[in-house]
């Protein structure tokens, strides 16, 4: 708004709407002396006072302030990532889930040994098949459970890859007929997800404040 001669001054603050002089008052510290008492006179006519400019300065402040993050189920399943506190957060459900992958893959070790044990022979095909799988894919698993905890993207993206691929090996079989393995598979799913959000969005805010993430 111009604020230039006493006039033109007068005029411009008749003119304009009760919102936009109320923009003007939160500022008034940035006018000359001139301009300021044309503005209050101005506000005394309209009857705005302190407290109506209070409520505009709030009101504005309500417009540009960052989201609270979601609380409940669905906070859980999709979080509100506004700080580095917050997007550790989002990962952290990535960091559960792969930590739970390495403990299927020993458990799955396990098991093999114990076929093989049980066929009277180490060198049983399945025994042997089993034992390979299970390895490769718990050594997966420990290598994106120590990328998520260190922030990385890139090993969420493996742990997401990993976990969609067992969801369509599992649909294929059938078990999309099933409301709790579907519940379950999307949880897993929407937590790598979350985990891609997670660890970019700390890095981002950590190269922001000039802090140092994980390699």
């Amino acid at each position: 708004m111009e604020t230039g001669e006493k006039g033109n001054s007068k005029t411009n603050y008749s003119s304009v709407t009760n919102e936009q002089i109320l923009g003007v008052a939160s500022r008034m510290y940035l006018l000359n002396e001139g301009d300021r008492s044309l503005l209050t006179d101005e506000l005394e006519r309209r009857s705005l006072g302190p407290d109506e400019i209070q409520a505009y300065i709030e009101a504005q402040a309500e417009k540009t302030r960052a989201p609270e993050p979601k609380e409940g189920l669905f906070g859980w399943i999709w979080p509100t990532i506004k700080d580095e506190r917050t997007a550790s957060n989002a990962s952290s459900r990535a960091i559960l889930f792969s930590a739970f992958g390495v403990l299927l893959g020993i458990l799955g070790c396990v098991s093999s040994l114990f076929v093989g044990l049980s066929a009277g022979s180490l060198t049983d095909r399945n025994a042997i098949l089993g034992l390979v799988f299970f390895s490769v894919a718990g050594l997966v698993w420990a290598f994106v459970h120590r990328g998520v905890v260190n922030q990385s993207p890139v090993w969420a993206g493996v742990g997401l890859a990993m976990s969609a691929g067992w969801v369509v090996h599992s649909w294929m079989r059938g078990d999309w007929k099933y409301p709790i393995a579907v519940c379950l598979d999307t949880v897993v799913v929407l937590a790598f997800i979350n985990g891609i959000r997670g660890t970019a969005a700390y890095r981002r805010y950590a190269r922001g404040s000039g802090g140092r993430a994980h390699a």
